[in-house]
């Protein structure tokens, strides 16, 4: 977003075409997106002081005040009017010890002893998002500072924490969304090597401190934390080697392995609005965890756990549409892409620890208690997680002598409105209410979209119909191929008046199949009116109505040669050496006439 090796970069909270990006040495701009400005905005230094900024130096807006911009070198920097003016708001927070620093040829302490950063520096500002005034300040030389009066005047609490080695890095200070006493500090000691995680707790501003993590909690030494917005109980970790979760307020732990790996895990935010925690990794990507709510459900009743199946609330479903991406149509892998959340509804269950591996039965039910859609979960221990597309049960196509493949079909899907869901697992079962919801972005009346649904429905059992007649067909002319295989072992006067009949019975399939082509083109145009959920149009119509007084003319073809010519047919087989004809039944179209 801005220059030098890209760094902390913040969207402004009034508008997300703005925002701050900072690079080394203390490099800040404001850009703007709509514009492509970028302005330089890093702060003033005081006469005679040489700013130290990190190289990741510490940047933070007030929760409070949108427009209010806080940036750390050894002092807090403080902007009201996104960087137009600055103030200094605290003394020097660090050691400024000067043999952590070397001499510059002005004879300012500018470096530390190896020439490649600043140090004693400050790392990390946290401003309460629920006291107003209230800044937690870390250094990258052990201390934690506390102001409760926006800078006014300012302490230093880290010396209470205990079991810390002198002068240990601080890249992250969490203050609690919930209480303003509250805080957790990290401190990370790799840089000296030693790889013990270290997390520490204060619930009275800081004059008390307890260790919520060590080594045997934790993978590696800590980089962030996150507490959840709506429950404290719920904390997730990024260290060394991952993500890790607690559902008690750190006295218990556990690694995230589902979908994250072991990478260095530098950032993590839980998204206000969909509830999803976005995790950003070192050199491994970006990742998302959809609709952390079941954790949050875990961590306020832990009683939960002991149920042998259960389903956490689900939220809304939108039925909506994805456009296409800009650029090449058909990327193959050329192009990388981060895998997209699944269309349609997220269904996340728990499963006791009593799972006995059989698959847990999902069923969609609509209102009145109509089931809609059967599906089939996972049933391993813990949380389960599969996605319902929105869709009713498609219809089942017939087989065909194509290596018994069906085509794919895709039920319909259904109306904004209120549905159960239950899952099921060996007798147990529990349910829940699911919001469908339309897309906020259109306006299409609910009788518009009542017949575009029937229209599919109507096209989907026309498709079903159609493929029955080609398998019947298959499976009539693959008789016929038995049959005039058979002939050559029969009397050539015999087997020539046998011939003449199946070849005629061959002549009616040729005709059937010349008919079943021309409704191909026709039954292309139906396989659009899913893109939309409004009225068919006039087109789509006329190519249903087309279709299904093609498809009545197919069943009569075909029913016709296994009522008539085979009838026949079979008549004239009898009484010599070859199999009798079997029987076939005549197709009836199910839910038409």
């Amino acid at each position: 977003m801005g220059f030098g090796d890209g760094f902390g970069t913040l969207p402004d909270p009034s508008d997300s075409s703005l925002g701050y990006s900072m690079s080394q040495g203390g490099g800040l701009v404001r850009f703007d997106l709509r514009t492509g400005e970028r302005k330089g905005i890093r702060p003033w230094a005081p006469d005679g002081v040489h700013l130290r900024f990190n190289w990741n130096a510490a940047i933070s807006v007030d929760p409070f005040n949108p427009g209010t911009l806080y940036y750390g070198s050894q002092f807090v920097h403080r902007t009201p009017n996104g960087g137009e003016t600055w103030e200094i708001i605290s003394p020097d927070l660090t050691t400024n010890d000067p043999e952590k620093q070397e001499q510059d040829r002005s004879g300012g302490l500018t470096r530390d002893a190896t020439g490649a950063e600043n140090f004693t520096t400050i790392l990390t500002i946290a401003p309460s998002p629920v006291e107003e005034e209230l800044i937690w300040v870390g250094t990258d030389d052990g201390l934690v500072h506390l102001t409760r009066s926006s800078g006014g005047s300012w302490e230093e609490v880290g010396h209470r924490i205990k079991g810390v080695p002198e002068g240990t890095w601080i890249p992250h200070i969490e203050a609690s969304k919930h209480h303003g006493g509250t805080a957790y500090v990290i401190f990370e000691n790799h840089r000296r090597g030693e790889w013990t995680p270290f997390i520490f707790r204060t619930e009275n501003y800081g004059r008390d401190w307890e260790r919520v993590a060590d080594e045997d909690d934790l993978w590696g030494f800590v980089h962030t934390l996150e507490e959840d917005p709506s429950t404290p109980n719920l904390l997730f970790a990024g260290t060394e080697f991952g993500l890790h979760l607690s559902l008690d307020r750190g006295e218990s732990w556990f690694p995230w392995t589902s979908g994250v790996p072991p990478a260095p895990v530098r950032s993590l935010v839980i998204h206000p609005r969909d509830h999803d925690l976005v995790v950003g990794t070192h050199g491994r990507a970006i990742y998302v965890l959809d609709d952390i709510r079941p954790l949050r459900a875990l961590a306020q009743d832990p009683s939960l756990v002991e149920k042998p199946v259960y389903l956490f609330d689900t939220p809304p479903a939108y039925l909506r549409s994805v456009s296409a991406v800009d650029g090449y149509h058909f990327p193959a892998d050329a192009i990388f892409q981060g895998e997209t959340r699944p269309l349609g509804a997220l269904l996340t269950y728990w499963v006791g620890s009593d799972g006995d591996g059989d698959p847990c039965q999902i069923e969609i039910l609509d209102s009145e208690g109509k089931l809609l859609r059967r599906l089939v979960g996972p049933s391993a221990p813990g949380l389960n997680r599969v996605s319902w597309d929105l869709r009713e049960e498609a219809p089942v196509p017939p087989a065909t002598e194509e290596g018994n493949r069906r085509s794919p079909l895709l039920g319909p899907e259904v109306l904004p409105g209120r549905y159960t869901v239950r899952v099921g697992r060996s007798g147990m079962e529990s349910g829940a209410s699911l919001e469908v919801l339309p897309d906020p972005r259109q306006e299409i009346p609910l009788g518009e979209r009542v017949r575009k649904r029937d229209a599919i429905r109507l096209a989907l059992e026309l498709a079903v119909s159609n493929q029955a007649v080609r398998a019947r067909s298959q499976e009539v002319g693959q008789l016929l191929d038995r049959v005039l295989s058979a002939l050559s072992e029969l009397d050539p006067v015999e087997a020539s008046g046998l011939r003449e009949k199946v070849l005629r019975v061959r002549e009616g399939l040729a005709d059937l199949d010349t008919h079943l082509q021309g409704l191909r083109g026709t039954e292309r145009t139906l396989y659009s009116m899913g893109s939309t959920r409004d009225a068919p149009t006039e087109s789509e119509r006329i190519a249903l109505s087309r279709m299904e007084e093609g498809v009545e003319a197919a069943i009569t073809k075909i029913n016709s040669l296994i009522v008539t010519s085979l009838t026949e047919l079979r008549s004239a087989v009898a009484g010599t050496d070859l199999e009798p004809i079997p029987e076939f039944r005549v197709l009836i179209r199910e839910g038409g006439r």
